[in-house]
């Protein structure tokens, strides 16, 4: 089970955006019973995260409206839960100094180049499909965000959300379909996407996610978004998926 988001909470005393999240995730770590990782460990990550823009104070208004946080906050925190164990995560997007569309988008890349040099990042899938997301000439809303996921037994691990809808909605299924054939996957995986997008104007695709590794096992994830659905309809919908139990759904509305 996947819980996201935690709210953000407000500091008064802890002006920058890279000390209120650092904060925060020693705060959730204590939570989560994991004192295993020293409180050095999330200030030292947060500062490589969020390096070039972690030490501007927090203003008491968004300077630009990152759509990660329900406050427009440019980072946000989620828990996976599993039987072998919770991973506490930090999704963010880089800022430039302003912020801006196109700034933004300069300091990611200058960011996934910081972490091209680190054991265990891989950049072949993101290198294949970054072209249909990130032409700068076109396109609507954000354009790459990064994640990093933290567990008991691992280094951090990366992944990168791209913007299925870059180049306007109208675009996003041939765009995805695209992207998915030059990783080499069947036509089969869009067919299941397009039938969970049966309600028009109500089911859009929002998200399209790469591990940053070259593993065997790394995932590619694309996320969709169902508006105004009911319960019994969400769980129809589910039911694409092979391990669906009917009415799990429902019961987990309710």
């Amino acid at each position: 089970m996947e819980v996201d988001p935690v709210s953000r909470s407000t500091h008064a005393s802890a002006p920058t955006y890279a000390a209120v999240c650092s904060k925060d995730l020693q705060a959730l770590a204590k939570a989560l019973f994991r004192e295993d990782v020293e409180p050095h460990v999330h200030t030292d990550l947060v500062g490589e995260l969020f390096a070039g823009w972690g030490s501007t104070p927090v203003p008491s208004q968004a300077l630009y409206p990152s759509r990660i946080g329900d406050d427009h906050s440019p980072f946000e925190y989620s828990v996976a839960f599993s039987p072998g164990g919770t991973e506490l995560r930090l999704l963010f997007e880089a800022q430039a100094l302003p912020p801006s569309d196109t700034g933004n988008l300069e300091a990611a890349l200058a960011f996934n180049r910081r972490l091209a040099g680190r054991a265990g990042v891989g950049m072949k899938r993101f290198a294949q499909v970054h072209d249909l997301f990130l032409d700068s000439s076109v396109g609507e809303g954000f354009s790459l965000w990064h994640a990093v996921c933290l567990d008991r037994q691992q280094s951090p691990t990366f992944k990168v959300y791209l913007n299925p809808q870059r180049r306007g909605p109208a675009e996003a299924l041939t765009l995805l379909k695209e992207a998915v054939s030059r990783l080499g996957f069947s036509n089969e995986t869009m067919r299941y996407v397009a039938e969970m997008l049966r309600r028009q104007g109500l089911d859009e695709l929002s998200y399209f996610s790469l591990d940053l590794s070259d593993h065997s096992k790394s995932r590619v994830k694309i996320y969709v978004a169902h508006h105004a659905i009911a319960p019994q309809e969400l769980d129809d919908i589910f039911g694409l998926c092979p391990g669906h139990r009917a009415g799990d759904v429902v019961d987990f509305c309710k």
